[in-house]
């Protein structure tokens, strides 16, 4: 209708505008904004384990973790604990942490009561 073109294979995909930024468009200009965002490596299973390696026993992590340790040590993705770290109406969040800039902290003490899952990946001493 009217010449717009609603195909969305990489040839016709539709432009990132923040992405020319006064040049000419390029053919991956059309497709990369449609890629889905790159794991971080930090978030994968095996960086837990290896958290898990370093610090056998919940009392031996740091006492301040970050969002991808903190994690980790509750075998929950990174982004349960962001979702549980938003501040809600009343003014409070599900999971007490600390912003520092953009940065997510949590003390491994409000991690405890949040709920260390256990069992969720196989036990370190079995790999």
């Amino acid at each position: 209708m009217f010449g717009i073109n609603h195909d969305f294979s990489s040839e016709n995909a539709p432009l990132d505008p923040l992405a020319l930024r006064g040049r000419a468009p390029t053919p991956t200009d059309r497709v990369a904004h449609l890629e889905p965002d790159v794991v971080n490596k930090n978030d994968s299973e095996e960086w837990q384990l290896e958290c898990w390696r370093r610090w056998p026993s919940p009392a031996n992590w740091p006492a301040i973790l970050d969002i991808y340790e903190a994690a980790a040590f509750l075998r929950v993705s990174h982004w349960t604990l962001r979702r549980a770290a938003v501040t809600g109406r009343d003014g409070r969040a599900a999971l007490s942490h600390q912003r520092i800039g953009s940065a997510i902290r949590f003390r491994r003490a409000d991690l405890e009561k949040f709920g260390l899952v256990q069992d969720r990946h196989p036990r370190v001493s079995a790999l």
